[in-house]
């Protein structure tokens, strides 16, 4: 392997799918896996990360002929940024309620483009936090509470 396939965007992504999709099935390997027919609880999830890995592996050689080259050290800070924004959301849900922590975290994950555009990261915030409380409050009957003086 050379150096510049490891600062392949295809290949390092198709890493992550194969990475993803190996936790998957090493998490569901004590779940039974049942038949076809007869589908057991493990089914569906090992089948899952084995398409997973299978997808990756696609990617990853399919980067050893194409692909944009990563620049530097600035593709970690999106990764931080994100991460930290859906560790923030899940820190913030019960106490600040499902449509402000869904606010905060679209703006945080906003935060990790450059450069950052207020009036846009204001109006996908907004649009988005309304997306995720109609389909997970009134459509799915998820029970968050969705301020944080209500129950």
């Amino acid at each position: 392997m050379t150096t510049s396939i490891l600062r392949n965007k295809d290949f390092l992504g198709g890493c992550l799918l194969i990475a993803i999709g190996a936790a998957a099935a090493f998490i569901a390997r004590d779940y039974s896996f049942g038949t076809p027919r007869q589908m057991g609880p493990g089914f569906l999830p090992t089948t899952l990360s084995f398409v997973l890995m299978g997808l990756g592996l696609a990617i990853a050689l399919k980067a050893a002929r194409t692909g944009e080259l990563l620049e530097g050290a600035g593709a970690l800070r999106p990764i931080i940024v994100v991460l930290g924004g859906v560790v923030l959301f899940s820190q913030t849900l019960e106490p600040l309620g499902l449509v402000l922590s869904s606010f905060i975290l679209v703006m945080v994950a906003c935060a990790a483009h450059t450069p950052f555009r207020l009036k846009e990261s204001l109006l996908l915030s907004v649009g988005l936090t309304v997306g995720v409380v109609v389909l997970f409050a009134y459509a799915l009957g998820v029970p968050f509470s969705l301020w944080p003086w209500s129950e």
